[in-house]
């Protein structure tokens, strides 16, 4: 796509997020799978392995035509040394967003209507205002991913954060998940660190270098919210001053209480 009609993100990934390569073709990610899938499950045949790897690469797939635009694995260790993992992403597409400065509003009232039991509002960022939803959900596991014939179930905490481009033709949705709730509060730090290095402006030469993410999403609807897939784009803002950043960490954490 030509990067000329889409917004730029840059992001600088706090410590402890190890990001997911998703550029090449499909057989250059499928290589890389396997590889991982190697080292994951060295004891496994070699032909449930090569199944994982096409299986995650479908779902990687499906995600990419989503607007993925960043992945990452996300590992944290507790006060009692507990090393505990997170998956973070974020999703950019093109979306027609009607008053970029009443979005999170009108969002967070939309998705409150539609999800009753998530916790919904708003979160007043330094540079937008987001509209914020978190809940804990059953998620099926896809066997399959696992080289296993039967599908489980696993508790996952999600937090998915919304907020609108200046320029009122994208939104950026934030999504963090974990099967750790325990630690949210822990997680909440981390999720607020990711949220300050995130920008639609270039940083500023004292600022840590960040990455250049092309923005490559499909039109999708401006009233669509599908669970962790929604329209998305540029953020604005560059650092985070202290006292936002505390009080955006203590949003997340009370988001569950």
């Amino acid at each position: 796509m030509d990067r000329t009609t889409v917004p730029l993100l840059w992001f600088a990934a706090p410590a402890g997020f190890v990001e997911v390569p998703l550029g090449g073709t499909a057989e250059e990610r499928l290589d890389r799978l396997a590889d991982s899938f190697a080292v994951l499950m060295p004891d496994a045949p070699l032909e449930q392995r090569l199944g994982s790897a096409v299986n995650a690469e479908l779902l990687l797939e499906a995600q990419l035509s989503q607007g993925l635009t960043y992945l990452a694995n996300c590992l944290h260790r507790t006060e009692e040394g507990e090393v505990t993992h997170g998956v973070f992403s974020i999703f950019v597409t093109a979306a027609q967003v009607d008053g970029p400065l009443t979005f999170a509003t009108r969002t967070a009232q939309r998705l409150a209507a539609e999800r009753p039991h998530a916790e919904v509002g708003v979160l007043q960022l330094p540079y937008a205002d987001a509209a914020v939803a978190t809940e804990d959900r059953v998620v099926r596991v896809p066997g399959a991913l696992y080289g296993l014939t039967a599908d489980s179930e696993s508790l996952v905490r999600q937090i998915e954060i919304m907020i609108p481009h200046p320029a009122g033709r994208h939104v950026v949705l934030v999504v963090f998940s974990t099967e750790h709730p325990e630690h949210w509060a822990g997680w909440a730090v981390v999720v607020g660190a990711a949220l300050r290095n995130l920008s639609h402006l270039p940083p500023r030469p004292a600022e840590p270098e960040r990455t250049d993410l092309a923005v490559a999403g499909s039109a999708m609807s401006g009233s669509a919210v599908a669970g962790s897939a929604m329209a998305g784009s540029a953020v604005a803002g560059s650092a985070m001053a202290g006292s936002a950043m505390a009080a955006t960490e203590d949003r997340i954490r009370r988001a569950f209480g």
